[in-house]
C-alpha cells in the first residue's frame, strides 16, 4: 500500500521523528500491509512545490531551507499547484497521511498555518476529481490561550479547521484542546473526532526499545523553540534558565549526573544563546540525539525534566517519569499519559524538587497499567474507525 506520509519535518527534529516512528507502527497495528512509505516533509522546501493562486497572490518567505507561504481565503480557495508533477505523484498514493504535527497554528503573531504547513496541500488533494482517502492522525493544534480567545481572535483561521476536519476521511486528533478547537470552529457535533494519544508513544515500539534498570542520570531537554510564541519572549527565556540551574543544582545534590538533551538545532543554538556554549549549559554536557538515541537516553534514566512535549511523551512510553513545563495547549498530551505538567515561572521550583526526590529515590511513576490499557483502546478506536471509513477508498488500488 503506498502512502504519503506528510510529516513536518524528515530527519531535523526529534519530535516529528518519533511520530513518523509511532505512526508507522500505529499503521501496522491496525492494518496489515505491506506498507510502503513515501515521505514528504515541509522543512525540506517541499512546500516550495505549491502555490495558492498565481503567485503574484502569494508572499513566499525564504528562510534556509524552509518556505512558508501566506495566504489570504480567496486564494486558498482557488489554489493551484505550483509543480503538477509532483503534486500528482502526492495524488497517485494509495492513502494521504498527515502524521501528528500541531497542523493548526494559533499563535501571538499567526493567525492561521499556511501553505508549509499542509492544510493548503490538504484541501486542494481533497477537491480533486478522484482524490486518495486523506487520514489526518493524531493531530494537534497550539492555541492563542484558551479556546474561546482563540475563537475571538483568529475567526479566519478556524474556517480553515472546519474546511480541513471536513474533507478527510478520517480525521483523529491527539488533544482535547484540539477537539475543543475543532467544535469551536463549527464542526457539527455527529461528525465523529476520535481522540486517541500522541503517536510518538508507539516510537518506543516501532523501534525496539524497552526500558531498563535505572541508572544515574537524569535527562533535560532544554528548549527556547516556543519562548516567541507568547509574551514576553525575553522574560520566558529568562525564566527557563532559571529553572534548568534549579534543575542541575538540585541534581548534582542528590548524587546524580545531568544531561541536557537536544532535540534539534534550534535547542544547540538556545544554549548558545543562553551561555555561550555550543556543548555545555552551566556545566552540563548537550547531547543532540535523533529519535532512538533519544529513547537510549531515556530508557536507563531517573527522569526527565523537559520544556519538549514529545520528549514528556516517550519518556512516559518507556515508564519513565516525566516533568513538562506549561508552555503552550500541547502539554495536555503529555498530562494525559501520566507526565507531571507544572507552570513554567520561577514558582516552580518547588515542584522540580519535589519531582527530583522521587527520581533519586527511583520510585516508580504511577499509572504505568493506565497507560498500557490507553494504548490499546486507542488501536481498537483507530482499527474501527479506519475500517469503517477508510478501507473502502483503500480498496481502489491506485498503485
Amino acid at each position: 500500500m503506498k502512502t504519503a506520509l506528510l510529516l513536518s519535518t524528515f530527519d531535523e527534529n526529534v519530535g516529528d521523528d518519533l511520530i513518523r516512528h509511532g505512526v508507522e507502527h500505529l499503521l501496522e497495528q491496525v492494518s496489515p500491509g505491506p506498507w510502503r512509505y513515501e515521505r514528504w516533509a515541509k522543512s525540506n522546501a517541499i512546500s516550495a512545490s505549491f502555490a495558492v493562486g498565481p503567485l503574484s497572490t502569494a508572499t513566499i518567505h525564504r528562510r534556509g531551507g524552509l518556505v512558508r507561504m501566506a495566504m489570504g481565503r480567496a486564494e486558498r480557495a482557488s489554489m493551484s499547484p505550483f509543480n503538477p508533477w509532483r503534486f500528482q505523484k502526492l495524488l497517485r498514493s494509495d492513502l494521504v497521511l498527515v502524521c501528528g504535527t500541531p497542523l493548526f497554528y494559533f499563535t501571538a503573531a499567526q493567525d492561521f498555518a499556511d501553505a508549509e504547513r499542509w492544510p493548503a496541500i490538504i484541501l486542494h488533494a481533497a477537491r480533486t476529481a478522484d482524490p486518495p482517502p486523506i487520514v489526518t492522525l493524531g493531530c494537534g493544534s497550539i492555541l492563542y490561550r484558551s479556546v474561546e480567545e482563540t475563537r475571538a481572535r483568529f475567526p479566519r483561521g478556524l474556517a480553515v479547521v472546519r474546511d480541513v476536519v471536513e474533507c478527510q476521511s478520517l480525521f483523529v486528533c491527539r488533544d482535547r484542546s484540539t477537539e475543543q478547537l475543532i467544535r469551536a470552529a463549527g464542526v457539527p457535533q455527529e461528525v465523529p473526532i476520535p481522540v486517541l494519544p500522541c503517536p510518538s508513544v508507539w516510537a518506543a515500539d516501532r523501534l525496539g526499545i524497552g526500558p531498563a534498570a535505572a541508572g544515574r542520570t537524569l535527562c533535560i531537554s532544554f528548549s527556547t523553540e516556543s519562548s516567541t510564541w507568547s509574551d514576553p519572549g525575553d522574560r520566558d527565556v529568562e525564566i527557563r534558565v532559571g529553572l534548568f540551574a534549579a534543575a542541575v543544582a538540585k541534581t548534582r545534590s542528590l548524587g546524580l549526573e545531568a544531561v541536557a538533551l537536544a532535540h534539534n538545532d534550534l535547542d544547540v543554538a538556545a544554549v548558545m544563546r543562553a551561555k555561550r556554549s555550543r556543548t555545555d549549559l552551566d556545566g552540563v554536557p548537550v547531547v543532540r540525539v535523533d529519535a532512538a538515541q533519544l529513547l537510549e537516553r531515556l530508557r536507563t534514566a531517573r527522569g526527565l525534566i523537559t520544556w519538549r512535549v514529545h520528549g514528556a511523551a516517550a519518556a512516559r512510553s518507556l515508564g519513565i517519569p516525566a516533568l513538562l513545563f506549561r508552555t503552550d495547549s500541547r502539554v495536555d498530551l503529555a498530562a494525559g499519559l501520566g507526565a507531571t505538567v507544572v507552570d513554567n515561572e520561577s514558582s516552580s521550583v518547588g515542584a522540580v524538587d519535589a519531582f527530583l526526590d522521587a527520581a533519586a529515590d527511583a520510585r516508580p511513576p504511577a499509572g504505568e497499567a493506565a497507560l498500557r490499557a490507553l494504548k490499546e483502546n486507542a488501536v481498537g478506536t483507530l482499527r474501527g474507525s479506519w475500517q469503517d471509513r477508510v478501507a473502502d477508498g483503500l480498496r481502489r488500488g491506485r498503485t
